[in-house]
Parts: structure tokens; sequence; C-alpha cells
């Protein structure tokens, strides 16, 4: 009876999100059949509609449907370059806006992990949770000693739904393995880090390796954990104050203040590579509250990665290299970073050295250091993302590569939508000076 109702459930996921490509479809269809009898301004309107449309159903069955495949939309809302305005916008909003669990359902989840009812445990907690994303909810509560907490409770029969996606994601994505574009190796380090992400004894381990390792930013907040009220699956932290950057940026913030704050971002993501050798791998603005004085809150920790030496070692050579001009020691630092997957002494490697090289220079020009890059404009960014595809097009597939890819183009569509300028040489350098 149990096999019998888990295929049944898989199959009715499945279901559902192959239903969603069909009902997208036959409406794209209708659209079509609507333009034959529509003048030009009238199929444009149409067309926004359609789209409009189309990404508020999206939005609504991902929602629905959470777990990874609420994630990929998550991490197609990061790409403001591809997508068209109406569909971001929808997009955006499953970065904190689940379906809730019902009540009684979201008691019983906590009783089962934490041994008695959240109203027994807490001084105060607020049954309507204040954010619902992909794998969890999160509550306000106050403990009995005063302090201000926010609860995390995951969702039952997460981690079923995860593996379920993942063996219809390797059903889906079998040509782009057999073309190489995708290998098994990435895909098993995707679900692996999922399934990592449903243990928050694992993320409140990696929150206090942040607070641990991350004193010498003092524009960085990290949460403290609780860990007398927090189990596998239930993860409670201090309560962080901030807002999202979309409501920051609805204030209309000068300037100055997005250069400040873009640089600081920047600074982070380079900090936690040469400094921390661990990055923080999902950089959706979800995961982000900020302050008057460009403080910053980084909220979630589930989806940490920790680097090997060779890549952070290499990496530190790349840039050496890369600044002296070096093309030889180059080679030999992107060597060391993917190990034994290239052998730049074959000629054939030849455009994987070059596609690194431009990417990197392009992003960390030796030639005025001080010079900032002009993350607002849209060319920086398409220039960015086309080397960024270029890279990947060329090396092997790499899970550190694909982990970093993600973190680094996060990182720019945050600064593009921020409009923030970056003197992204002098903080590289400035931040490899310092942990040397």
């Amino acid at each position: 009876m149990v096999k019998r109702s888990q295929a049944t459930t898989k199959a009715r996921r499945a279901l559902k999100v192959g239903g969603l490509g069909v009902r997208i479809a036959g409406s794209y269809l209708g659209y079509q059949m609507q333009n034959l009898f529509l003048d030009t301004p009238a199929r444009a309107e149409n067309k926004a509609s359609f789209q409009q449309k189309s990404a508020q159903r999206v939005r609504e069955e991902l929602q629905q449907l959470r777990g990874p495949i609420m994630k990929l939309g998550q991490t197609l809302s990061m790409q403001g370059h591809l997508i068209p305005e109406e569909i971001l916008q929808e997009l955006t909003d499953l970065q904190m806006h689940a379906p809730p669990m019902h009540p009684t359902l979201m008691r019983t989840q906590f009783k089962k992990s934490m041994g008695e009812y959240p109203e027994a445990v807490f001084a105060r907690f607020d049954m309507e949770p204040f954010a619902a994303a992909s794998l969890g909810q999160v509550h306000f509560a106050m403990t009995p000693g005063g302090d201000e907490v926010a609860v995390k409770i995951q969702y039952p029969g997460i981690r079923e739904a995860i593996r379920n996606d993942f063996a219809l994601l390797r059903t889906v994505t079998l040509p782009a393995r057999w073309a190489k574009y995708v290998s098994e190796e990435m895909i098993s380090e995707a679900e692996k880090g999922f399934i990592l992400e449903t243990d928050y004894r694992n993320e409140a381990e990696n929150i206090e390796f942040f607070r641990t390792h991350a004193p010498e930013l003092p524009f960085l907040r990290v949460p403290a954990v609780f860990r007398e009220y927090s189990s596998d699956k239930v993860l409670t932290m201090s309560f962080m104050r901030g807002e999202f950057l979309d409501q920051r940026l609805e204030r209309k913030p000068s300037q100055e203040w997005r250069d400040r704050l873009g640089s600081r971002l920047f600074e982070l993501f380079v900090y936690q590579l040469y400094a921390l050798n661990a990055i923080h791998a999902d950089p959706h603005p979800g995961n982000y509250l900020y302050d008057d004085d460009g403080t910053i809150a980084l909220i979630d920790y589930g989806c940490v990665k920790y680097l090997p030496d060779n890549l952070v070692r290499g990496s530190h050579a790349m840039a050496d290299s890369l600044w002296e001009g070096n093309e030889v020691e180059f080679a030999e630092a992107l060597q060391a970073v993917f190990e034994s997957r290239i052998d730049f002494s074959d000629p054939r490697s030849n455009p994987i050295l070059q596609a690194f090289m431009e990417y990197l220079q392009f992003l960390m020009p030796k030639k005025g250091r001080k010079k900032a890059i002009d993350f607002g404009q849209g060319k920086v960014l398409e220039s960015l993302t086309s080397l960024w595809d270029k890279v990947l097009k060329t090396c092997p597939p790499n899970p550190e590569v694909f982990f970093l890819c993600r973190q680094e183009l996060g990182l720019f569509n945050v600064l593009h939508r921020l409009g923030a300028r970056v003197a992204t040489t002098e903080v590289t350098g400035r931040v490899r000076r310092a942990v040397r």
C-alpha cells in the first residue's frame, strides 16, 4: 500500500509538471490563432497579455509543486537578461511566496520533530508564517528567554518529492546528457545538494561556520542558531530585520547607496572564494536583507558549497597570471582548477583557455584597476553572460564550476537590478591581499 501511494504521488507530480507544458502550449496555439485576426498594435497587446497569463500560470503551479521544480523557477528569476519583464515579475514572487501548510499540519510536523507543539515550546509563536519558500516556511517566535527568533519548519514529504523530481529531470535531460551539455555528475551533485538542504542540522553548521569565519566583513550580519529549538526538520535562528532588494529599490535609493551595496555584494562573493573556501550558492534576493547603511543580512544557508583546495589555489594563481599577462602560468593554474579533466598540452584545449581568459579579463581588467564596471548597463550583463556561456560550452562539465557559475550569474543579475558600479579589480585585489 505504501509503495502504491508513493508511486501514485510520483505519477501525479510528473503529470502536473508535464501538464503545465501542455497547457502553456495550448495557450500559445490559441494566442497565435488570435493574431491572425489582429492588426500590429493589437498583436503587441495580445503578446503582452499572453506572456503575463502564462507567467502567472507557471508561477502558481510551481508554488503548488514546491521542491526542486519551484527552485528552478527561482533560478530562472535571476536571469533578467533572458526573460521578458512580465515573466520575470511573476517568477520573482517565487522567492518567498509558496502556499503555506495548514496550521494543523504545521503543528503536527513541528511536534513530530521536536516532541511538543510550538506554542508549548515558545513564549510566543505566530501561527501565520511570514515567509514560505520551496522547502519550508518560516514563523516569527519568541523564546522563553525573550529572544526574537525565526523558526523554519520543513514541508512534510519534501525529500521524496526531490528524489521524484530528479528522476523526472534525468528523463527530460537525456538528450542533453547524450550531447554532453549536461553530465550525470552535475545532476547528481545538484540532487545531493537539494537533499542536503533538507537537513536543517547541516544548515545550522553552515550558519555557525559563517559566524566563525566571516567576522572580517563588518557589513555582513549572520544569524545565531538556537540549537535547543532545532532539529533536522526545524531550524530556529535569531530574527533578522531589513528589507528585500525590491523593497529598497521602490524607495529609489541614491546612486551612492547602490554603488556601496554593489561593491559589498561583490566583496562578499570574492571573500567567500578566497578566504572561506566556501560559496553561498543560492543567490536569489529572497536570501538577503538590507539596511539603510548598506548592511547585508544573509538569512538562508541551506545551499553552501565547500570548495576544494585546488580550485581556490588555482583561482589565486589565475588572477596573478592574468594581471601579469602570463598565459603559460594561467594555463597551469586552470589545469590545477580542473585537475586531470583538461590537458593544456593538447592544442584542442585552447578554446577553453581563451574562454576563461576572455571572461576574467572582462570582469577584472588589469588596466584601470579603480575603474568601475557599470552593471546597470544591459550590454555589460549580456557580455558577462555570453562569456560564461562560452566557458560552459567549451569546458568539461564540472560541479564546482557549475556552482560558481550559478552564484556569479545570480550576483551579476542582482548588481544589474541594483544599477551598481563596482571597481571589481580593486575589490578583488584588496580582498586577496588581506587573506594572504
